[in-house]
């Protein structure tokens, strides 16, 4: 059992959600517009890099993932009553997704677009340094230190060593640690079990019998979602709401956050200045590219 930390003030209601609330430690992540600059800043010089080398580089396969804004996943679950209405427990299409939106989808079923791992061994090596296992397709594989760091290797370095230079111990993961450690804290809180607790009753009341709204969200629903579903996904909903369940997770939450940014603010200051850099070195490329 965690260390118990005081709560800060519960989200009003129907504030109680990641999408519209800022957690303490969210000042410490990279934001959604820096990270989409770095993103594209080494996709411009891998670009460049493997056109030196005789490749071609799909110039939205790094960035394309850095389109969407920033969303922490619900740690309790969907708690917007559209959505459960319209898609049960599937995933809300996100802007202008293929999707005609009729139907939610899984989650999982979408990665982050890469170059087809159909393309020869001589420009995995060129991409990457090393070339992917048979049963690897990704782009991930290992770089043997005898070969030239590959492009989109050597790119990354480029964009990031500015940050880096003044800075060699910096935690680079400290700030996604420490909301994940707050975040598992959270789910262990007796507070929050006993949240939990009064939502699951809540479910008993009208015929649904699940101990947490995990157990219900991951029950073995169909692919497109049925009415068993939907109906089973609103009263979720209506629980949360009325038990103020997501309300008093985020609150703990936040509390664990504060807790963890006072014992870590030597190492979330250096990660900022560390960050700040780096953004300003892949703006500076991106204004000078072609």
């Amino acid at each position: 059992m965690p260390q118990v930390i005081a709560a800060m003030p519960s989200p009003a209601p129907p504030v109680a959600t990641y999408a519209n609330i800022r957690m303490p430690l969210d000042a410490y992540l990279i934001s959604h517009q820096g990270r989409t600059a770095i993103y594209r800043a080494i996709e411009v010089l891998t670009a460049r890099c493997m056109r030196a080398r005789g490749f071609s580089f799909p110039a939205t396969a790094a960035a394309a993932a850095s389109t969407s804004a920033d969303v922490r996943p619900e740690p309790y679950g969907i708690n917007d009553p559209a959505q459960a209405a319209r898609y049960g427990y599937g995933d809300r299409p996100s802007a202008g997704d293929p999707r005609d939106g009729s139907t939610g989808e899984r989650r999982g079923k979408h990665t982050r677009p890469w170059p087809a791992p159909q393309q020869s061994s001589a420009y995995w090596l060129a991409l990457t340094g090393g070339v992917p296992s048979a049963t690897s397709a990704t782009a991930s594989a290992h770089v043997p230190a005898t070969i030239t760091p590959g492009c989109i290797r050597a790119a990354s370095a480029y964009v990031l060593r500015a940050g880096a230079a003044s800075h060699h111990h910096i935690a680079v993961d400290l700030a996604g640690e420490l909301a994940w450690k707050a975040m598992n804290d959270t789910a262990r809180d007796a507070r929050v079990a006993s949240a939990e607790n009064a939502w699951s009753a809540c479910m008993a009341e009208q015929g649904f019998h699940y101990r947490t709204p995990g157990a219900a969200a991951n029950a073995r629903w169909p692919s497109q979602p049925g009415r068993a579903e939907i109906a089973t996904a609103r009263t979720d909903v209506a629980c949360k709401h009325r038990v103020d369940l997501p309300g008093i997770w985020l609150a703990v939450e936040a509390g664990y956050e504060n807790h963890l940014i006072a014992a870590n603010a030597a190492g979330l200051r250096a990660l900022s200045r560390f960050q700040a850099a780096a953004v300003r070195r892949a703006e500076q490329i991106l204004l000078s590219r072609p």
